[in-house]
């Protein structure tokens, strides 16, 4: 039996994204699918939008209530064994089920894969998120999981969920935060395999208002959102926590200080962010509790110890990009303030970085790559020849002794910041024991 694609597209006040949406989704090439569009009480154009399709899509005009509202409505109006949440900004390729539907076997809760990335006006900027790599087994998934509370997960569009994963956990909790795709993210490894695709099959839209890092107006880092984003951080944690509990598994709050990306933003929050938006004095009090738990014994020092434990540890990351992301932290947790939100603003705002930024994070193997990978599976259309691969290990390996000095230079200043680090913070725990 073939089982039936259910394409949910949550809104809320983007009718001007809407349509294109819409269109993808009826533009899948798997007959079997139903497409529900819930609009969230948009003030715009969005309802005369989706109205306008008739019972080409199953239309849910509602009151705002919150993304999870949304994604409520739809996920108990919808009848298919796979389900896809698609963000009403992004939009999905023709052929996605081509690459998803192979991996859907017995166990599996949910394929991940990786989305272009679109400007505001559809356009492509050459590169895609996330960007998994071979190495992003099931297994893995389940190890980093288990290790961390946390695994490289794709945002809202970049899943497929199978329903009977999902009904273990709806109706998503509606109170605790804006969003909800990380709820199913978090809950999805203690219920069955999560399985990771090379090839992007939807496409991502990067504007001012999903840019999370960057203000709309002034496209400048706002300290504010690591605030907003470390109490995320500690928001999908206590709903780990509950899940794990229901399920009667183990689940410790301190891998919090092994998942690197939260160390990162945590070591900004401490720095730009803490007296002025204080997560401790939250008005959900199980958030609250965590923070105070977690944050309050917080300093540069021993959050840089920590976040060195923590990608030192990862057994995902090259030995370069451990050294890229030690220097980075070093500079921003020592480094007078003016500078150290230089660098914070190069590493969370792709716009800020100077060219010669960008090549020293391509050695590093940090920066996305401008071209698609190939998928799981594969078609002739996507199989290059081998003359066509021997060309581009040439010209790769070129570019690669042209640009030497980049490289070199790169890992002596990794180095010297890691060094600089290490020293300050040896000579502080001995004036400490003096």
């Amino acid at each position: 039996m073939i089982p039936l694609l259910s394409i949910i597209i949550t809104n809320y006040g983007y009718g001007k994204y809407i349509r294109s949406a819409i269109d993808s989704a009826l533009g899948v090439s798997y007959p079997h699918k139903e497409i529900i569009v819930v609009d969230d009480g948009s003030g715009d154009e969005s309802p005369n939008i989706i109205r306008s399709f008739g019972d080409r899509i199953t239309a849910i005009l509602k009151e705002n209530g919150g993304q999870a509202s949304a994604a409520n409505a739809g996920f108990f109006r919808s009848r298919g064994l796979l389900v896809l949440f698609l963000d009403s900004d992004d939009s999905v390729e023709p052929e996605i089920m081509d690459q998803v539907l192979p991996a859907f076997k017995q166990g599996v809760a949910k394929v991940q894969y990786p989305m272009h990335l679109i400007d505001k006006n559809g356009k492509s900027l050459g590169g895609m998120f996330p960007n998994y790599t071979a190495s992003i087994t099931a297994e893995m998934v389940a190890s980093e999981f288990t290790r961390t509370g946390f695994y490289e997960c794709s945002p809202t569009s970049g899943n497929i969920y199978a329903r009977w994963f999902l009904e273990q956990i709806f109706p998503m909790p509606v109170r605790i935060a804006p969003g909800f795709d990380c709820f199913m993210n978090m809950a999805a490894p203690y219920y069955g395999q999560i399985i990771s695709l090379l090839h992007p099959c939807a496409r991502y839209r990067i504007h001012d208002k999903n840019s999370w890092a960057v203000d709309g107006l002034t496209r400048r880092l706002d300290p504010e959102r690591f605030a907003f984003y470390v109490r995320d951080d500690l928001n999908r944690t206590v709903y780990s926590m509950s899940v794990a509990d229901k399920l009667h598994k183990p689940f410790n709050y301190r891998t919090l200080d092994l998942q690197v990306h939260h160390m990162m933003r945590r070591v900004c929050y401490y720095r730009f962010a803490r007296d002025k938006y204080p997560i401790a004095q939250d008005k959900i009090p199980a958030i609250a509790e965590l923070a105070e738990l977690t944050l309050d014994g917080d300093n540069r020092f021993n959050l840089l110890l920590r976040s060195f434990r923590a990608v030192i540890a990862s057994p995902i990351m090259s030995a370069k990009a451990k050294l890229s992301i030690c220097a980075w932290l070093c500079g921003v947790a020592l480094l007078p303030n003016r500078w150290s939100f230089r660098l914070a603003e190069m590493r969370f705002v792709p716009q800020s970085r100077p060219k010669f930024v960008l090549k020293l994070l391509e050695h590093a193997g940090l920066r996305a790559s401008m071209l698609p990978r190939s998928s799981n599976s594969t078609s002739p259309t996507q199989t290059r020849s081998r003359r066509a691969r021997r060309a581009s290990i040439k010209v790769r390996l070129a570019s690669r002794s042209q640009s030497w000095p980049y490289t070199y230079s790169f890992f002596a200043v990794g180095a010297a910041l890691v060094i600089l680090g290490g020293v300050v913070l040896l000579a502080l725990e001995i004036i400490g024991k003096a």
